[in-house]
C-alpha cells in the first residue's frame, strides 16, 4: 500500500471515529458535520470527498462498527450462550454503538431492518443446527437470533425499559453473564452435538 493510500485510509478512519462520537451523542438529525470536522480534525470538504452526504457517513460508521461486533463476538450455533454473553460484554463496553443502533432504528428503520448476507448466513447455521437436533426446531432461526441479541443487550441504556432494570444486577457483570448463559441454554434446549 502506498504512503498516499495509507494517508487516505488514516484520514477516513479519523473521520469515521469522530463521526461515531457525534452520531452516538446527537443521532443523524442532530449531528453536525462542522463538529465532526473539528473533532477529526479535517477540513469539512474532506469529509464530503469520502462521504457524499451525512446519511452516507452515518451508514459507513454503522457498517464499520457493526462489522467489528461480528468479528469481536464470534457466532456459532454450538455456543449460543457464549454469543449472548459476548454481546452483553460488548454492549456494555461499547455504549456508543448501542446508541448508534438506537438512533438508526429511530431515524433509518429501513436500513436497520434489512437482512444482510452475513445475517442470512447466521440464520442458515441455526437452521442446520435445528435440522441436526442440536436446537429447538419450533422457533424460526431469525427469531432465535433476535432473541439472543435482545437478551445480550437488554442491560444497556438504550433498552426502552432501562428505568425498570435492577441497578444492583448491573454491579456484578459475572453474575449477570452467568444468568444470560443459563437463560439461553434453557430457552433453546441446547443439546451436546456429541450425544
Amino acid at each position: 500500500m502506498s504512503d498516499r493510500a495509507v494517508g487516505v485510509e488514516q484520514m477516513r478512519e479519523r473521520i469515521l471515529t469522530a463521526a461515531a462520537e457525534e452520531f452516538a451523542e446527537f443521532g443523524l438529525a442532530g449531528a453536525r458535520v462542522d463538529r465532526i470536522a473539528a473533532t477529526a480534525p479535517v477540513n469539512k470538504n474532506s469529509i464530503y470527498r469520502y462521504f457524499p452526504s451525512k446519511d452516507d457517513l452515518f451508514a459507513a460508521v454503522l457498517e464499520r462498527d457493526m462489522s467489528r461486533v461480528l468479528i469481536d463476538v464470534p457466532f456459532t450455533p454450538d455456543d449460543l450462550p457464549g454469543f449472548a454473553a459476548g454481546l452483553f460484554d460488548y454492549a456494555l463496553d461499547h455504549p456508543h454503538l448501542m446508541r448508534m443502533m438506537a438512533w438508526s432504528g429511530l431515524e433509518r428503520p429501513e436500513a436497520t431492518r434489512k437482512e444482510t448476507p452475513t445475517m442470512q448466513a447466521k440464520f442458515a447455521t441455526i437452521a442446520t443446527a435445528q435440522a441436526n437436533g442440536r436446537l429447538v426446531d419450533d422457533v424460526a432461526p431469525s427469531i432465535i437470533f433476535t432473541l439472543l441479541t435482545a437478551i445480550g443487550t437488554a442491560w444497556t441504556s438504550v433498552n426502552p425499559f432501562w428505568g425498570l432494570i435492577d441497578a444492583e444486577a448491573l454491579r456484578d457483570r459475572e453474575v449477570l453473564r452467568a444468568v444470560i448463559v443459563r437463560t439461553v441454554e434453557r430457552a433453546f434446549e441446547i443439546r451436546d452435538p456429541r450425544g
